[in-house]
């Protein structure tokens, strides 16, 4: 398990926190976020988002 402040900036996590981001191209406008990001953890990104974690 990786501490998402290990991943992600605070900057980052509020902005996905606030517009919950639905798909790759919502996601990779979050500032900070690039595609070996959303290749690696972005399933799990959009469960969380969801709530469905």
């Amino acid at each position: 398990m990786v501490l998402a402040f290990r991943i992600f900036s605070d900057r980052a996590l509020v902005s996905m926190a606030s517009n919950a981001p639905r798909n790759e191209a919502e996601l990779l406008a979050v500032q900070g976020i690039e595609a070996g990001i959303v290749k690696k953890y972005g399933a799990q990104i959009f469960r969380l988002v969801k709530g469905t974690s």
